[in-house]
């Protein structure tokens, strides 16, 4: 070899040019193929790490970004199950409705949509429920017939003012008495009879008689009727 002056192993390729009278060769010491590669292997080595690095770079960007899209759509569930627990939490005792516009996804927007019409319903029903015991109260108040209300037993637990002129107690004495206590000894027996009847019918119309407070008797058409 030129460069060494020594004996070097050699990859040579030698071809004859018969009409010319030639012979043309060239060759490569297998040092410096061995170089070339070595070179070469460095620098696809090199390169395989600029490209794992780059590819790693882009996966955690786009990590970074799935887990910054992940923690705002979690965020913005978290708020909306936030909203509706705040609002069953109140349910029972307030009626609050839910506001749509502080929600994200149109999912939990119509179940705020149902939430208030269910609030709608129920203050419906509540309305109707308190008109309904306006005008009951309305009507055991002014009835021109005395109005007892008592259970099986005969515990009188409200009695309207026309049962307390007619028996002659005031509203007070009157509640503490019994059904019972108000019958003639000699009726009892056809009073408790006509609980059972109403027990099994819902309703049931006798006559009879009822005692006022100065002792005097005085005839009585019952009407009775179960109520819930």
């Amino acid at each position: 070899k030129p460069t060494t002056g020594q004996k070097e192993p050699k990859i040579s390729f030698v071809r004859g040019i018969e009409e010319w009278q030639w012979m043309v060769g060239a060759g490569v010491y297998v040092d410096e193929f061995e170089d070339v590669i070595s070179l070469k292997k460095s620098e696809l080595v090199t390169r395989i790490r600029f490209d794992i690095l780059k590819i790693s770079g882009i996966i955690v960007v786009l990590l970074s970004g799935f887990f910054v899209i992940a923690w705002y759509f979690s965020n913005d569930i978290k708020k909306s199950f936030n909203v509706f627990s705040s609002f069953f939490e109140n349910a029972a005792t307030n009626a609050v409705s839910i506001d749509p516009e502080k929600l994200k996804f149109s999912e939990f927007k119509n179940l705020a949509f149902s939430a208030n019409d269910m609030i709608d319903n129920r203050n419906q029903a509540e309305s109707a429920v308190v008109e309904s015991e306006k005008r009951f109260r309305r009507l055991f108040e002014q009835s021109y017939d005395a109005v007892f209300i008592h259970d099986y037993d005969g515990t009188i637990n409200d009695v309207n003012d026309s049962a307390c002129k007619i028996l002659g107690y005031d509203k007070t004495q009157l509640l503490k008495q019994t059904m019972p206590s108000l019958i003639p000894p000699q009726t009892v027996t056809v009073f408790r009879n006509a609980l059972l009847i109403l027990r099994e019918k819902g309703s049931y119309r006798f006559e009879s008689s009822m005692l006022r407070k100065d002792g005097k008797t005085i005839d009585a058409d019952i009407s009775m009727r179960e109520i819930d």
